[in-house]
């Protein structure tokens, strides 16, 4: 019997989804993550007994997290605290998009502010006019360093810092620096 036992025990470690832990913003930390309330619901039926004997408690119910776009399953059965955390989670999901919102609207004000800049550059130089070229490629380069902090992976940086670049060196070969 006690082999039986640990096949049965093998069988339903294997059967737990392992690839589906996702981090979770809200909670801040990691959590099964199910497409539908089906697949949370049935990893609920399934799992659940087993869970509370490993660990002492267990997944009781099922919900929609709009951080994650996916269903979680928690031990927590207060319904009260629940509508708590919906609430919490709500007001994280409008701040995220508001800041998003805000952070990409920046990021286009800056771009296009490069881009007068480097018009600006370029009439500096054919006058002649090094110091005032260095100094607006200062304020460039510094413009593009808040893009860099604000989202260093977006596609809004790569031309304009290969384009400030190729500015300090004609200018560094022009004082033949």
């Amino acid at each position: 019997m006690a082999g039986c036992f640990s096949a049965s025990r093998f069988f339903l470690n294997t059967m737990r989804p392992s690839k589906n832990r996702v981090y979770c913003l809200a909670s801040r930390k990691l959590k099964l993550s199910f497409e539908t309330k089906q697949k949370a619901d049935n990893f609920l039926k399934f799992n659940a007994p087993e869970i509370l004997s490993e660990k002492g408690k267990a997944p009781v119910r099922s919900y929609y997290c709009q951080l994650c776009c996916a269903w979680h399953v928690t031990s927590n059965s207060s319904e009260k605290s629940a509508s708590s955390l919906d609430s919490r989670d709500e007001k994280l999901l409008d701040y995220f998009i508001h800041e998003s919102g805000t952070a990409k609207t920046e990021m286009k004000r800056l771009a296009s502010q490069i881009r007068e800049r480097m018009r600006a550059i370029d009439v500096a130089m054919e006058m002649n006019d090094l110091s005032l070229a260095r100094n607006l490629l200062r304020l460039s380069m510094n413009d593009l360093n808040l893009m860099k902090h604000m989202n260093p992976h977006s596609f809004l940086i790569l031309r304009p810092q290969r384009q400030l670049s190729r500015r300090l060196k004609e200018i560094d070969m022009i004082e033949g620096k």
